[in-house]
């Protein structure tokens, strides 16, 4: 989507998701996190418990067609479409200061979403701020219990080197596999010619590994420094809108379960998310000692 109708979309949403705003999220994400750890979207306005059944749904879409029917990705868009339907009516009812309300009375220009486009709407973020960055904390948990000099490394400073460590393992594992987008005017690209409304697919991952841009590519180098990843895109209007939500949740995830479980260790291979679209696995097997619930006494 280009503007202006893109515009209008991202300005419906945009004061929620600007760093000062993500930052007022940190202590609730981290509450959740150890809330799932104990146990072992909010955000958008929905409860914590639907999660689960918006996640499978998501993987469904998400899935390759030699994995899943066309019948089984349409009856599952239709469940999430349906569930925002219910989400938009409660809303309307009784707002409050979540995402979903937001979009449900947002007006720019005398517009407001109509019932067809909060639920296409509702998706894309679903699609974006969830299945995006858990895809990203399994690879990410997988890949550091693989290498235990480098997770060893990291746990001598959480804290101090999760940071360049969390941009190392969105730049390694690029959850998003591509995105397409179609040309404007005629172009070059190395050797490619690129003519007007030529569709291109842009992939992330050959981005964050290109030897031009990084070196050793292939290497997790979780202190790599700098690191000018595309794992949120390249700037511009397309740039992910939830990019300071994704770096609290998934710093806050990691550095809870890597401080609350120091003997944790893959037990077997992980299984991957058969997908075109999105990078990730579908379990990764562990074992670990459970640790005492934060905050108990």
């Amino acid at each position: 989507m280009d503007p202006p109708k893109h515009s209008f979309y991202r300005k419906l949403v945009g004061g929620l998701f600007t760093p000062k705003r993500a930052g007022l999220w940190t202590d609730s994400i981290g509450d959740t996190v150890r809330a799932i750890l104990d146990e072992a979207c909010e955000l958008g306005g929905i409860p914590r418990g639907d999660g689960v059944r918006l996640d499978r749904w998501t993987e469904i879409t998400h899935s390759a067609p030699d994995v899943v029917s066309d019948d089984e990705r349409f009856a599952a868009m239709r469940d999430i479409t349906g569930y925002a339907a219910q989400v938009r009516a409660e809303k309307l009812a009784n707002p409050a200061d979540d995402l979903a309300s937001r979009l449900v009375a947002a007006e720019i220009d005398g517009q407001r979403l109509t019932e067809q486009e909060f639920a296409s709407f509702f998706l894309l973020l679903l699609n974006a701020g969830g299945g995006t960055t858990r895809n990203l904390i399994g690879g990410a948990t997988a890949t550091l219990l693989r290498r235990p000099e480098q997770l060893a490394w990291l746990r001598e400073d959480l804290d101090g080197r999760m940071p360049a460590a969390v941009e190392e393992l969105l730049r390694f594992h690029s959850p998003v596999i591509y995105i397409r987008r179609t040309a404007t005017e005629d172009t070059r690209l190395g050797d490619a010619e690129i003519k007007a409304g030529d569709k291109l697919g842009l992939y992330y991952g050959a981005a964050n590994r290109d030897p031009a841009a990084f070196d050793s590519p292939d290497e997790l180098r979780l202190g790599r420094a700098p690191n000018e990843h595309f794992a949120f895109g390249g700037g511009g209007p397309h740039f992910c809108l939830g990019s300071h939500f994704g770096r609290i949740e998934i710093t806050a995830m990691m550095t809870q379960m890597l401080a609350r479980f120091p003997d944790l260790e893959l037990t077997g291979e992980p299984t991957w998310l058969a997908s075109h679209f999105i990078s990730g696995p579908t379990d990764v097997p562990v074992r670990f000692t459970p640790s005492a619930p934060l905050g108990s006494g």
